[in-house]
């Protein structure tokens, strides 16, 4: 299983993510020499480190694993999106920060993951029926909880990241036109 996982790997996205990481050390790297803080650049390559180790072992896990925990996830960051209302700690004008000891997250960038496997299970089950007025409206609800929430902080361009990821997904699935032009409207505007 392990030897198939690895044939199957999308080298060419394994290797842009790796470039886009180098260029980004270098960037911190040459900044942190010409008189900056290193501090930056170790924090960054500790979170490189933890981030390709999570994705290694997110790609060995099996698909049908997704599927089973994409709502309770998704649920999870519903209830941290709304104890960040609460308990978050405020930053720049807006809540969106919990602390715990000496470690801190934002909810939302958690709820963006989530948002997408709801969204996916919930379309992979309605695949052909998202057309269908109550299906597409439980999609948008889905999208909508994280949004109004995260809005709430106020974080309206962290929000707005859920419309756009739901864009393309609803396309590739076939959601027509007039639903399309529906969702972008609003933001046109």
């Amino acid at each position: 299983m392990m030897l198939d996982r690895l044939k199957s790997l999308d080298l060419i996205l394994l290797a842009s993510v790796l470039g886009l990481l180098s260029i980004g050390l270098l960037a911190i790297y040459s900044t942190s020499q010409s008189g900056g803080d290193t501090n930056y650049f170790a924090s960054q390559l500790k979170w490189i480190f933890l981030g390709v180790g999570i994705m290694v072992v997110a790609a060995f896990l099996p698909n049908r694993l997704y599927y089973e925990i994409s709502y309770p996830l998704y649920g999870l960051s519903l209830i941290l999106l709304v104890v960040v209302l609460f308990w978050g700690t405020a930053g720049y004008g807006a809540t969106r920060w919990i602390r715990l000891g000496g470690f801190g997250f934002q909810p939302s960038e958690f709820a963006k993951i989530t948002t997408v496997l709801a969204l996916a299970r919930f379309l992979s089950d309605e695949r052909w029926e998202i057309n269908r007025p109550k299906n597409f409206a439980v999609a948008s609800l889905i999208i909508a909880l994280p949004f109004l929430l995260i809005a709430k902080q106020p974080d309206l361009g962290t929000g707005l990241v859920f419309i756009v990821l739901a864009l393309p997904i609803f396309y590739w699935v076939g959601l027509n036109t007039v639903s399309l032009v529906l969702i972008v409207a609003p933001a046109v505007v």
